[in-house]
């Protein structure tokens, strides 16, 4: 951001480093949370009847720690 603002277009090792992990950490988690989210509406479609079972408290917290 202080390099848009002072219109400079070089960048510190460092903050390419920050930058690319920060990209790659936000990109992965956001494709566990759509597998979550996709697994969790297979099994309301397909299982109805062990949507209880499978989707138990532990199950959702497991998830939710994970992603």
């Amino acid at each position: 951001m202080a390099n848009s603002l002072m219109n400079t277009r070089s960048i510190s090792y460092s903050g390419c480093v920050a930058q690319v992990f920060l990209v790659v950490f936000f990109t992965s988690a956001d494709f566990a949370l759509l597998t979550i989210m996709a697994y969790e509406r297979y099994v309301a479609i397909c299982q109805p009847l062990y949507y209880e079972t499978l989707m138990n408290r532990t199950a959702c917290v497991q998830m939710a720690a994970s992603a």
